[in-house]
């Protein structure tokens, strides 16, 4: 058996199977556990710093018309936004398991991109997703 770490990319190039599950950006169906119906993570994490009051956040797909949605609501500190984000995640992961069971905890995600600094908020959402996954 191999112990072989692969590169992972979560970015925008990753496969569709993954960007369906671990995308920051990539629209796909998803839910929390609680029920809430959203696209993106980017626009469930604008969703919850804009006072969760804008639905639309949930539904859009595009990141620049979500962000501009989210503008027209004071953004606000939410104290468990990474728990939340985690939790969403991991409740899509455990719905689309076959698509991440083959990464190992040796394996290391990236997120592969032609502007190589990611945002703070990228660079958290991959820590969310290694996190989630186990691996490195």
């Amino acid at each position: 058996m191999s112990n072989k770490c692969s590169a992972i990319d979560i970015g925008e190039n990753a496969s569709l199977d993954i960007q369906k599950v671990l995308g920051y950006y990539a629209p796909s169906n998803r839910t929390t556990e609680s029920g809430l119906i959203f696209k993106t993570y980017f626009g469930l994490r604008q969703y919850y710093i804009s006072g969760g009051f804008d639905n639309r956040l949930l539904t859009l797909e595009d990141p620049k018309i979500i962000l501009e949605t989210s503008r027209e609501r004071k953004w606000a500190h939410v104290d468990d936004l990474r728990m939340r984000l985690m939790a969403a995640l991991l409740h899509n992961v455990r719905l689309n398991h076959s698509v991440v069971s083959h990464i190992k905890p040796e394996d290391h995600l990236e997120w592969l991109r032609r502007t190589p600094k990611l945002t703070k908020q990228e660079q958290a959402w991959i820590e969310i997703v290694r996190s989630v996954i186990g691996c490195q």
